[in-house]
């Protein structure tokens, strides 16, 4: 009876066989970073999307809502995002950042690879968690105390908000991770 890794079994054959180093063609490589490059472009977009308008609307609510402390979250929260405007802000750098080098796609997409992963990581991370999960306790507690007859629904929807915003966290979290893995893989290519 043959043994498992005998000299005619093909997997040792296969598995003695030499590899070559695979090789990106230039333009496949530029297609893949041109489609990367669009999504980190489009969640851009979303980003200064989701918190103009988080500023705009909360500062609405906050000039119209009933009751002290639900105007003192509304505002606190459009503080929050306009914190999060100045983050973006501050992360995005000048777009002439990148180097000059024989694929300056690359680079441009490195650069903007390494913004988000700043943007997602460290204090600019945590800051976010730590001042609005309390700032959306003091709003929806605001909101309870300005429509009693409803606050345990308002209660309710507020744990969702938080248990939303842990969720959010972790995977901007993991995010940040992806996009550091994706930059070691960049300067892999490089080299």
């Amino acid at each position: 009876m043959p043994s498992d890794h005998s000299p005619s079994d093909p997997r040792t054959e296969w598995q003695s066989q030499p590899t070559e180093d695979f090789r990106m063609s230039r333009a496949l490589l530029e297609r893949y970073i041109s489609a990367s490059h669009r999504r980190l472009r489009l969640l851009s977009i979303a980003q200064y999307a989701g918190a103009s308008m988080g500023v705009v609307g909360f500062a609405f609510i906050a000039s119209r809502a009933n009751g002290a402390m639900m105007q003192i979250g509304a505002a606190l929260l459009a503080l929050v995002f306009a914190f999060v405007l100045v983050l973006l802000r501050r992360t995005a750098g000048p777009r002439n950042a990148a180097s000059a080098t024989a694929a300056p796609f690359i680079d441009f997409y490195r650069a903007d690879l390494e913004r988000h992963r700043n943007l997602s990581t460290g204090f600019r991370l945590w800051s976010r968690l730590v001042i609005g999960v309390p700032v959306v306790c003091v709003f929806f507690v605001g909101f309870a105390r300005a429509n009693p007859s409803i606050a345990r629904f308002i209660y309710i929807e507020a744990a969702a908000v938080i248990a939303a915003l842990g969720i959010a966290f972790a995977s901007t979290h993991r995010r940040a991770r992806r996009y550091q893995q994706e930059i070691d893989e960049l300067d892999a290519l490089r080299h």
